[in-house]
C-alpha cells in the first residue's frame, strides 16, 4: 500500500491515527517524528524497524502510548511479540523514566533518542521474530542506558555550533534541523562540538581579561547566544542540573536566551577575520575536527566584534569559500567538507584571502589564518607577505605536526602544534588573541 500521510496535503486528518504494531499512533506524532529524523512519510507497509521506531517515539514524546491495537487485530504474531518484549525491555530499564522525563514534549531530543536506541537494537540483537528474549532485553537496556547519558551529552554541545547553519528540511522547510540528531550521527561533528566549546570557552575567557579601552553600554534586551551578556536570570537557570538547564540549553543553542544588547562608544570598524583551512589528505579526522573547530570559535569572535568572516578551504588550490557576513551563521559544509586534495598552495590562498579583505572596503586591521599540516613552495610569499601589509591585515599561522617556521615566508607570527585533542597557550595566543 502507498503512503498514508503526506504533509503537503490539506485533505489529512492529523487526528486520524495510523496503525503500527501494538499501538496506534497519533499522525501529529509521526510527522513530529519524520521531519526530525527527516525520514520518508509513514505508511502501513513500512518495515518492523521503523514500525517500532514510530511507537518508540510516542512512548517518550508523550510519556506513553495511546490506543493499543487489540490482540485480535495484530496480524504478525511473531513481529508483535518482539515489539512486546522491545516496549517491556524500555518499561524495565533503570533508566527510562529519566529519559522520558528528559526527552518528553522536545521533538528534536526524543528523535535522538530513538535513533540511539534502534542503532543498538540493530547491532547487538536480531531484529524481528526470530530475535532472541535475553539478548533483546539485555540490548535495549543498555541502549536507553547510552540514550539517557547520550541527550544530555550532546545538548551540551549543541551550544558549541550556536554559529552553524544546518539548512532547511527538504521535506518541511519551515521545520528547523534537528542538530541533536546530526550530533547523534555524526562523530565527527560531535569531535568538532567538544573541541569548539572549549576553544570558545577560551576565547571568552581571553576577551573577558583583555585591557578594554572604550566601553559599551546597554542600550536593549535582545534574543541571542553570547554568554558573555546573558541576563543574570537566564544564568541561573544554568546554575543547577534539570529540566531549567536543559531548555535553557537548547534555547542558547537556538540563539533565543535574554541577553544585553551594548552599544559601544568606539565608532572604528574592523577588517574581517579570514581563515584559510588545509583539506589535503593528511588533514584527515582528528587535525581536520580541530581546524573546523578553530573556524566556529574564529566565527564567534567575528559576531562579537561585529566583523565579516571568511573560509576558504584549500589544497593545491581553493576548492571552497564560505563568505559569512556580520552575525550571520556558517553553512554545515564549510565544518564537513571532506578532505581530497593531494598538494598544498599558501601562496594561492592567502592571495584569494587578500582579495577578500582588500574587496571589504579597505578596513583595515584585517586577520588572516593559515592552518595547514604541510609544506608549500615559497614562490611568490614575500611578495603576498608586502601585499598584506600594505592592506593593514597581520596574518597568523598554525602548523600542525611540523615546524612553525615553516609558515612565517607568509605570515606575521607562527606556531606548531602536535596535540590537536586541546589548544595550548602558545596556540590561543595566535589564534584567540585577534
Amino acid at each position: 500500500m502507498g503512503c498514508e500521510f503526506d504533509e503537503n496535503s490539506n485533505r489529512t486528518n492529523l487526528e486520524n491515527p495510523l496503525k503500527r504494531i501494538l499501538y496506534d499512533v497519533s499522525r501529529w506524532h509521526l510527522v513530529l517524528h519524520q521531519w526530525a529524523r527527516e525520514l520518508k512519510p509513514a505508511c502501513e507497509d513500512d518495515k518492523a524497524v521503523r514500525l517500532l521506531s514510530d511507537e518508540l517515539f510516542e512512548k517518550i514524546y508523550a510519556g506513553g502510548n495511546s490506543d493499543a491495537i487489540p490482540e485480535a487485530a495484530i496480524e504478525d504474531a511473531g513481529l508483535g511479540a518482539w515489539a512486546r518484549g522491545v516496549h517491556a525491555a524500555c518499561e524495565g530499564a533503570e533508566n527510562f523514566e529519566n529519559l522520558v522525563r528528559t526527552c518528553r514534549g522536545d521533538a528534536d531530543a526524543t528523535a535522538a533518542a530513538v535513533e540511539m536506541i534502534v542503532k543498538m537494537l540493530k547491532s547487538q540483537a536480531h531484529v524481528g521474530n526470530d530475535a532472541d528474549p535475553a539478548v533483546l532485553r539485555s540490548a535495549v537496556r543498555g541502549a536507553v542506558t547510552e540514550a539517557e547519558e547520550g541527550i544530555d551529552e550532546v545538548r551540551e554541545l549543541a551550544g558549541a555550533l550556536s554559529g552553524v547553519d544546518f539548512g532547511a528540511d527538504s521535506s518541511n522547510p519551515a521545520a528547523s534541523p534537528s542538530i541533536l540528531r546530526k550530533l547523534v550521527a555524526s562523530k565527527q561533528l560531535r569531535e568538532i562540538a567538544k573541541l569548539a566549546g572549549r576553544f570558545k570557552r577560551a576565547a571568552a575567557q581571553r576577551s573577558r581579561s583583555k585591557v578594554r579601552h572604550s566601553a559599551d553600554e546597554v542600550v536593549d534586551i535582545e534574543l541571542g547566544s553570547d554568554l558573555a551578556r546573558l541576563l543574570p536570570s537566564e544564568l541561573a537557570k544554568l546554575a543547577k542540573p534539570g529540566p531549567r538547564r536543559r531548555a535553557t540549553l537548547r534555547d542558547l543553542a537556538e540563539g533565543r536566551c535574554l541577553q544585553y544588547r551594548l552599544q559601544g562608544t568606539d565608532d572604528r570598524i574592523r577588517g574581517p577575520i579570514v581563515l584559510c583551512l588545509d583539506k589535503s589528505f593528511s588533514m584527515l579526522d582528528q587535525r581536520d575536527a580541530w581546524a573546523s573547530a578553530c573556524a566556529l570559535a574564529l566565527l564567534e569572535i567575528a559576531h562579537r566584534e561585529r566583523r565579516p568572516f571568511a573560509l576558504l578551504l584549500f589544497c593545491e588550490q581553493v576548492v571552497r569559500e564560505f563568505i559569512v557576513p556580520t552575525r550571520s551563521k556558517i553553512p554545515i559544509e564549510g565544518l564537513q567538507f571532506p578532505c581530497t586534495g593531494g598538494g598544498t598552495d599558501i601562496t594561492g590562498v592567502l592571495r584569494r584571502a587578500l582579495e577578500i579583505v582588500e574587496a571589504g572596503g579597505g578596513l583595515r586591521d584585517a586577520d588572516v589564518i593559515i592552518v595547514s599540516d604541510g609544506e608549500s613552495s615559497k614562490r611568490g610569499a614575500k611578495k603576498m607577505k608586502e601585499r598584506a601589509r600594505a592592506l593593514g591585515a597581520t596574518v597568523r599561522g598554525v602548523a600542525i605536526d611540523f615546524p612553525a617556521k615553516q609558515l612565517l615566508p607568509w605570515c606575521d607570527e607562527a606556531v606548531s602544534i602536535e596535540d590537536c585533542g586541546s589548544m595550548s597557550d602558545q596556540a590561543a595566543d595566535v589564534l584567540l588573541e585577534i
